[in-house]
């Protein structure tokens, strides 16, 4: 049954809790999810350019805050005010109605809506004998593959966190259930969520038909390429235990990518922050000075002061994530810094975030201006360890970790293997949104941080509904997060992910 689904994409990206700036607006063609054969070449790469302006809307650090408070990794500051304390100690009600999710939830559904609607213009065009040349036909297949890719990743960050971990052979609801299947655009379209099998399908149809018509890279790694949408391909397979496939797609691509080459921390920085020049971004985001950047300031709270940058973070990183970089480590300087004289930690804050050099107005002043990072070299390789791990080829997956360590300016050594890709894992992901979901592919418990009962004056950290107090243990329900209350209000077919509160 069919009936207006009530949600407002434009409202929910007006919900956006970290500051991302523009979506480059002025290349969003108005009525961009209008059903109707695009007229020319011309126009369909104006709407192209759209598109990708959606994916730096929904695909950027700040979609991730929440996941990061809810990982393991942080202790509140004092001077929080309840921004992030209710996520860093589990507050259930708090998180079943984050704004946050919401706006995860709504903005990958928006990705899917104008990604659909590309998709099935173009192919309209197609049908329609819009494009004339053999150039312009080619390159109409290749924009439908990079849309494809596009949808595929939407609905794998769903199934990310509205998703039980993926069991082929779980049979009960909602632990065997996926997200809404909406496979082209319509805008009212409802109904019930599809099986995860279902979804997985789904998705890995999307990226087999895109992988075999992309081209392996683009000039400017801007636009979705086929080493892209193969190691999109390596996550999910990763996410569904398929850890040989996983390792062939990323051996398919990486070693023709250089790690940055740095003889010392500000060396590395200055590759690192140079978003037009890093080596290791195999797809990022288009940003200028004045469209398309992104400024995230939930886990630095860092304010420009002249030419210095001072921190007042809500959060810091705990002593024992600190303690994974060694003092050589050119991360301890880059990707966190001594840089807080407060009450959290040892003083650290995620430093990840600070501002591309090339997008300064003034080039002696911070502006925290970035780009959006969809994929990096440093995740390929993270990716193949893990994959080499579960397979039992740990011999490569060493050489890898050494590979990947060394050009930070460290060394990884043991036959503890997989403790090692985690500890590497966490060093080089932190910031990123990626350690709660590592933490599920993992199996493992939450401990909340004795530490946040100093902070707080409070006899011991709580976490609310779990028979430990102070632990989440592996598989509770909250790990995945609600489906929006809005969804669930106005579709009666959905399910719930979690027992009512």
């Amino acid at each position: 049954m069919k009936m207006k689904k009530i949600i407002n994409y434009a409202v929910a990206g007006l919900l956006l809790v970290s500051s991302f700036a523009a979506c480059d607006l002025d290349r969003t063609p108005h009525n961009s999810d209008v059903q109707k054969p695009y007229e020319d070449m011309a126009t369909t790469v104006q709407y192209r350019d759209g598109l990708y302006s959606v994916l730096r809307g929904a695909e950027n650090a700040g979609r991730y805050t929440l996941s990061e408070y809810m990982s393991d990794m942080y202790c509140v500051m004092q001077g929080d005010g309840g921004h992030a304390t209710p996520y860093v100690t589990w507050t259930i009600p708090r998180i079943e109605t984050a704004d946050h999710a919401s706006n995860y939830y709504f903005g990958f559904n928006r990705l899917i809506q104008q990604a659909n609607a590309f998709v099935g213009n173009v192919k309209l065009a197609i049908a329609n004998g819009v494009y004339k040349t053999e150039v312009d036909k080619t390159n109409a297949q290749i924009y439908l593959a990079e849309a494809k890719t596009l949808q595929a990743l939407a609905l794998f960050r769903l199934m990310e966190r509205f998703a039980y971990p993926y069991d082929p052979n779980e049979t009960t609801s909602p632990k065997n259930l996926g997200v809404v299947l909406i496979k082209e655009y319509d805008p009212w379209a409802v109904g019930a969520r599809a099986t995860q099998t279902e979804t997985y399908s789904y998705i890995m149809s999307l990226l087999d038909e895109a992988i075999s018509v992309l081209p392996e890279t683009n000039a400017n790694n801007m636009y979705v390429s086929r080493d892209y949408a193969l190691g999109l391909r390596a996550r999910v397979h990763m996410a569904m235990d398929n850890y040989a496939e996983a390792a062939n797609d990323i051996r398919a691509f990486y070693k023709k990518y250089n790690l940055i080459s740095a003889a010392n921390s500000d060396e590395f920085e200055e590759a690192y922050r140079k978003m037009s020049s890093n080596p290791e971004l195999i797809f990022r985001g288009y940003a200028s000075v004045t469209n398309g950047y992104l400024v995230y300031q939930d886990l630095m709270g860092a304010t420009a002061s002249g030419t210095n940058v001072k921190y007042n973070p809500r959060v810091t990183p705990l002593p024992w994530v600190c303690d994974l970089y060694d003092a050589a480590d050119y991360r301890k300087k880059v990707y966190i810094v001594d840089k807080v004289n407060g009450d959290g930690g040892k003083g650290y804050v995620v430093n990840k975030f600070l501002g591309d050099p090339e997008l300064r107005e003034d080039p002696k002043k911070e502006n925290f201006k970035t780009g959006c990072r969809f994929f990096s070299l440093a995740e390929a390789y993270l990716i193949l360890a893990e994959a080499d791990i579960m397979t039992g080829n740990t011999a490569e997956a060493m050489e890898v970790l050494k590979e990947l360590s060394k050009s930070r300016g460290a060394e990884v050594s043991g036959a503890d293997y997989m403790q090692i890709l985690k500890d590497e894992r966490t060093r080089e992901m932190i910031g990123e949104g990626s350690r709660l979901n590592d933490m599920i592919r993992w199996n493992m418990d939450l401990v909340v941080s004795p530490v946040q009962a100093v902070l707080h004056k409070i006899a011991v950290p709580t976490i609310l509904q779990t028979d430990d107090p102070t632990r989440v243990p592996a598989g509770f329900y909250a790990f995945t997060w609600e489906i929006p209350n809005r969804d669930l209000v106005v579709i009666p077919e959905l399910v719930r992910n979690w027992p009512k509160q």
